[in-house]
């Protein structure tokens, strides 16, 4: 229990969900303006990347183990970021006019 004050009391799991519950509130706002502002394609590629620096963290902070699905993840993430990016070309070159 975390005292409030005034012998009220709230049980410490009921603090948490609703600190998560905020930050989930605010993180979707960050989301829908994201898309008001860039395209849908980017807000998705920046959601991913969001994603995957998650992972890495986790992976960092409590140890958890880096397995070969997770470097297969790494270079998907990596190869998907690098193609929208354009660091990567897609397609064919436009053709050049020939002039005599």
């Amino acid at each position: 229990m975390v005292e409030l004050g005034g012998g009220v009391g709230v049980p410490f799991l009921w603090l948490c969900i609703l600190g998560n519950v905020a930050l989930q509130n605010l993180g979707i706002k960050g989301v829908y303006y994201l898309l008001s502002e860039w395209s849908s394609l980017a807000v998705t590629m920046v959601t991913t990347l969001r994603k995957f620096i998650s992972l890495l963290l986790s992976l960092f902070l409590f140890n958890n183990p880096f397995t070969r699905t997770h470097w297969l993840g790494t270079f998907l993430v990596f190869a998907g970021s690098a193609l929208f990016s354009g660091i990567i070309p897609v397609g064919s070159k436009p053709k050049e006019e020939k002039t005599e």
